[in-house]
This record gives C-alpha cells, sequence and structure tokens, in this order.
C-alpha cells in the first residue's frame, strides 16, 4: 500500500509545486513581506528589529526576477520546498525513503505551512529552512560522529539565527539534550564543539556591530516589544495589550498558545502523540532528540506565552518536529488510505486557500488596501511629494504599488519605532522643524492628529473607497484610504 502511496506522493508533489509556481505570478502578498522588501532596498548588516538575511533573500531575487509579486512570491515557495527537502533527508537517515517521502508530502502539503509561510512571505521563511537544515547536520553528527556534520550543523545554525533571533530555541534544547545523554556527553571535550561556536558567532558578528553601533537597539526591542504595547493588526485596527495583567491572565495566555498547537497541528500532533503511546520499538538515538527538542521547545514557548503574546507562526519550527516524528509512526501504522485522505484533505484545503488570494477574484480581500494604493497613484500622485504615513503598516502596504516606489515617510502613531525611522532621519528633522513645505498624509485608519503638529494645515481631500463582496455569502468587506494634503 505504502509503495502505490510513495508514487501518488510524488506525482501529487509535482503537481502542487507546479500549481504553486504558477500563482507566484498572481497572489497577493501578506503585507509584512512589503515590509521586508523595503528592508532589501536598504541593504545593512541589521535591522531594528530583525536579522538581515530575509533583506538579503529578497535582494537576490528581485535582481534576478525583478521587482515583481512573482520575485516575492517565489522566496516563500523555493524555502518551503527546499525545507521540504532536508525534512525528506532527515526521516531518511531515521527510517526509509517510503517514509522520508511521506514526511515531506505532509510538510509540503500541510495547511499551516500554506497559512503561515506560502501566504506570508516574512523571516520566518528562512528560519524554519535554516532550523530543518540544522536538524539534519544534528542527525547526522549523531549518527557518524563526523567533525564536518559538527561545522555543517553551525553554518546552518548561523544562517538560522541570522534568520530570527528565536533560532536560540533550537540550540538551548540541543544543549540540554546533549548533556542529558551520557552517549553524547564527550563533544564538550572536543575542539569540533568549540569551533562550533566560533563558526557561530563569527557568522553573526554582522549583528553584533550593528547592534554597537545603534546601543544594542535590536536586542532592546525584542526583549521588550513582546511585553507591552502592540499584540496585533488586523482590519485597521490596531489591538494593544493590558499594561498589567493578573495571574489568572497569564495561565489564559499560556492556555491560548497550547490551544493554537492543538489547532494548527491537527491530526499530525494526535498521530505523534498516539505513535509515541502505542509504540514497543526501540527508538533510534536521533529521534530520541528530535522528540527532546520539541519537548524543550513546549516548555519554553509555553512559560514565554504566560508572560507575552507569542503569535502562531512561532509554533512553525516545533511542526517540522511533529512532521517528521508523525510520519516515522503513521508509516508504522500501515494505513495506506489514511495516507491517502490526510494528503488529499491538506491538498484541497491548499488550493482554496491559494486562490482565495489571487489578484482580481472576489474572495481576496487582502489586496483591497493595496488597491486603495494604486488608486491613490491616479487621483493625488501625479506631481513629485513626499508621502507620509502614520505607522511601517500603512507605509509598508502603500509604497510597492506608488508609480516609481517612492521612499514613504512613517510616523511613530500609535505603533511604536520602527526600522522606517532609520531610513528618514534627515527627513524627520524637517519635518520636526516645519520645513516641509507640502506632503501627502495616507492613512487608512483616519488619523490626521499623527501629521497635523508637523504642518501649518491639513486639508481633507475625497477618501478612496473600495468593497468587494464575496461570492457565496454575499458578505461586503470594505477598505477606506484616507488623503490630507498638508503644506506649511
Amino acid at each position: 500500500m505504502l509503495a502505490v502511496t510513495q508514487d501518488n506522493i510524488k506525482r501529487s508533489l509535482l503537481a502542487y509545486f507546479s500549481f504553486l509556481l504558477l500563482c507566484c505570478f498572481v497572489l497577493s502578498p501578506y503585507r509584512d513581506t512589503f515590509y521586508y522588501w523595503e528592508w532589501s532596498r536598504h541593504l545593512a548588516l541589521s535591522y531594528y528589529d530583525g536579522p538581515p538575511l530575509i533583506a538579503y533573500a529578497i535582494r537576490a531575487f528581485t535582481s534576478v526576477f525583478g521587482t515583481s509579486l512573482f520575485a516575492l512570491n517565489l522566496v516563500g515557495l523555493l524555502s518551503v520546498a527546499l525545507s521540504s527537502f532536508f525534512i525528506y533527508k532527515i526521516t531518511e537517515l531515521l527510517a526509509d525513503k517510503k517514509t522520508a517521502w511521506l514526511a515531506a508530502a505532509l510538510w509540503f502539503t500541510a495547511p499551516f505551512v500554506n497559512q503561515e509561510l506560502l501566504a506570508r512571505v516574512t523571516y520566518d521563511n528562512l528560519l524554519n529552512l535554516f532550523w530543518v537544515s540544522s536538524l539534519y547536520y544534528l542527525v547526522r553528527y549523531i549518527r557518524f560522529q563526523k567533525s564536518l556534520d559538527c561545522y555543517k550543523f553551525a553554518c546552518s545554525a548561523g544562517l538560522m539565527l541570522l534568520s530570527k533571533y528565536t533560532g536560540l530555541v533550537l540550540l538551548m534544547a540541543v544543549l540540554v539534550f546533549f548533556i542529558s545523554q551520557p552517549k553524547l556527553r564527550g563533544i564538550f571535550k572536543t575542539k569540533q564543539f568549540y569551533l562550533a561556536i566560533i563558526i557561530i558567532l563569527l557568522m553573526l558578528s554582522p549583528i553584533f556591530i550593528w547592534n554597537i553601533q545603534h546601543d544594542w537597539l535590536s536586542i532592546k526591542y525584542q526583549m521588550n516589544i513582546h511585553q507591552m504595547g502592540v499584540i496585533g493588526y488586523a482590519n485597521n485596527v490596531i489591538v494593544h495589550q493590558p499594561a498589567a495583567i493578573n495571574f489568572g491572565q497569564h495561565i489564559i495566555n499560556a492556555l491560548h498558545y497550547l490551544k493554537s498547537l492543538v489547532l494548527n497541528f491537527n491530526i499530525l500532533l494526535i498521530i505523534a502523540i498516539v505513535g509515541l503511546a502505542k509504540s514497543r520499538m526501540t527508538r533510534p538515538l536521533a529521534l530520541d532528540c528530535l522528540i527532546g527538542i520539541a519537548v524543550v521547545f513546549i516548555v519554553f514557548w509555553t512559560l514565554a506565552s504566560a508572560l507575552a503574546n507569542v503569535a502562531a507562526n512561532y509554533t512553525m519550527p516545533l511542526f517540522s518536529l511533529i512532521t517528521i516524528i508523525a510520519a516515522y509512526y503513521l508509516a508504522q501504522f500501515k494505513r495506506g488510505y489514511l495516507v491517502k485522505l490526510i494528503i488529499g484533505i491538506f491538498l484541497l484545503i491548499d488550493v482554496i486557500a491559494s486562490i482565495s488570494h489571487i489578484e482580481g477574484l472576489s474572495i481576496n480581500t487582502r489586496e483591497l488596501n493595496y488597491n486603495l494604493a494604486k488608486q491613490a497613484n491616479m487621483l493625488y500622485l501625479k506631481n513629485p511629494q513626499p508621502i507620509i504615513t502614520p505607522h511601517y503598516v500603512a507605509a509598508e502596504q502603500i509604497g510597492f504599488w506608488l508609480s516609481g516606489r517612492p521612499q514613504i515617510y512613517a510616523l511613530s502613531c500609535g505603533l511604536g519605532a520602527n526600522q522606517y525611522e532609520f531610513w528618514q532621519q534627515d527627513f524627520m528633522a524637517k519635518l520636526t522643524q516645519h520645513q516641509v513645505k507640502q506632503a501627502l498624509f495616507l492613512d487608512y485608519m483616519n488619523e490626521p492628529y499623527c501629521i497635523q503638529p508637523y504642518f501649518k494645515q491639513c486639508t481633507e481631500l475625497p477618501t478612496i473607497t473600495m468593497q468587494k463582496q464575496a461570492p457565496f455569502n454575499h458578505r461586503v468587506s470594505e477598505a477606506k484610504l484616507y488623503v490630507y494634503r498638508c503644506s506649511n
């Protein structure tokens, strides 16, 4: 049964990859993708709210394929495809090729992956790619004890941390597991271990240099942003976290995180738990390592979620572990029909989700704000003038769509500091001193009080409004772009 399923899996994956490749030309990217595209236009050693690798990746893709939707979406597709390759290689080391194909398919077709990595191209894409590549070289080292695999792990871990700081959880979990295993403790007496640490630190030197030059702003941001201020931004509404929460709220936050694991991991989490509970076979040490990393990950982020806001995308590295464990035991169950059912349902959900983001379709509400920016092009942006927005969330949704893609200036009104401040310091100095003679203020939330302190006069122009009606329930979604012409 599995042999037939394996062939079907290969054909299904090829068809699905081809479908996603075509979709890259027409999918509306997630708004934060444009924020990292702005990073790619201002390459630096690091950035205020994250490491730099995503900026260089987007710059590479736009240099080859042009500044286009295809280039931005392709970053997501290839990162997920490469992650699937490493998941295949990991599972092949733990079991066999049949199980490896199953693991790769479960990962590549999982709706959670579609939701967080294909539909949202952010630094999470590279974090997860180099997370699984690090796991691959870790498993190889545990199996073969080769120094080269130790160094390859260090290089992958360095790239992982250049993608997103939360990759530190993997290093912490690996350290805990190696300390707990007598067979592996010998590594702490080898030069390879310390050379690997040096490799990682050298790879992180751009981040250290940038933070030294900027008073450790990025580190301070990471330590504080999830403890206070904004939780989220949806439907053009900013949601703030309470300044202080009681003990009960801490528990509720932790339970909410655990609930998100169950909802997003669904059937794969159940299979992994059932497999671990029922299996009487001796597990490979490398599989025990992956299970140990998963346990440390869950404990760490459950405790962290009790103290701060932890979004669903933070669980994605754990999902790769659960996928491998679930595939390992699902192959042992020898339920070919269950494999086909799971992957079939996954693919159906994925195709519907991808279609919902195609440009021009009535079900694509993501593009409403983008279309407003395009409309502003025709109505108000015929003459060169500074474009100002209240915060970075508005700026990131506007800049890509304007003619000539000018620099957008973002205030810190309601959403706090952001990377835009480092690109506009001279302009902000002039704005504060009322030296900017004329500008347009574009805002999705109608916050004229954000711009009024900088100009003597701000005149509201006709608001741009757009609507979309859903094809089935006929629900109408509406978005507005408020425009002010300001002058001194």
